[in-house]
């Protein structure tokens, strides 16, 4: 099934707004900062009436064009997967929207497409607040290898912390050795530390600012809610870069 496609004319049937959320957190380039490196859009699937969706063989990619405010604006112009160059008319109707970029954590959601022909309505633009991914510019952020090899104790007066992003990395692998995507991985207690993986199964936890030196639970399942692993006492020392 492939999304479908009709003649129409242009009209606004799409306002996006992206945000970049770590920078937001960390009160960077104003108010709304704009994401890093390249984002594209595109059409995983389509949603019936009863809210069965139909995923597509390939995605189709959505043609945008950014305002000087920042806004993705959408006029109907899709790009189907057997061409670069041909641009089609995208119909009516609701989709899975999949954001894909350089930096951030992969982004979904349910949009509803009109048709040109309704008579235009003011729109509310959709604001996307992106969570960054394991390629995610940071900054300082000393590294200090892997967190099972931290010396013990795990405490703030053994493992000294310094001023920078505290992170944790890893990995998830299946046993062929390629990556799992979809699985989420999370530190558990602790609200908003988690991560969604992509093909290549990578992952990096953010901790808040106010994260203290000790040990952490991380928790990973796969997409159906099944448990990969769970790692106890995973040190994390405040401001520095570590992985498992």
């Amino acid at each position: 099934m492939s999304a479908g496609l009709e003649r129409r004319h242009n009209r606004t049937l799409l306002v996006i707004r992206l945000v970049d959320g770590w920078a937001q957190e960390q009160g960077l380039w104003g108010p709304a900062p704009l994401p890093l490196g390249r984002t594209r859009y595109r059409l995983v699937a389509a949603v019936e009436a009863a809210g069965v969706e139909r995923p597509f063989p390939q995605p189709t990619s959505l043609i945008v064009a950014r305002n000087s405010g920042g806004y993705d604006l959408f006029f109907g112009h899709v790009s189907p997967p057997d061409t670069i160059r041909r641009r089609d008319w995208l119909a009516a109707g609701t989709y899975r929207l999949r954001l894909e970029s350089d930096f951030y954590q992969q982004y979904e959601q349910v949009v509803d497409v009109p048709s040109s022909g309704d008579t235009p309505s003011a729109m509310p633009p959709l604001e996307w607040v992106l969570r960054p991914g394991y390629a995610y510019p940071f900054g300082a952020s000393l590294p200090i290898g892997k967190a099972g090899d931290i010396q013990r104790p795990c405490t703030a007066a053994a493992q000294p912390g310094v001023r920078g992003v505290t992170l944790l990395r890893g990995t998830e692998l299946d046993a062929q050795g390629e990556g799992i995507a979809g699985a989420l991985v999370e530190a558990v207690g602790l609200q908003g530390v988690s991560y969604r993986t992509g093909k290549s199964g990578q992952w990096v936890l953010v901790f808040p600012r106010a994260q203290r030196t000790g040990p952490v639970t991380i928790r990973v399942s796969r997409a159906n809610g099944s448990l990969i692993r769970e790692l106890p006492n995973v040190c994390v020392v405040r401001g520095r870069e570590a992985n498992v």
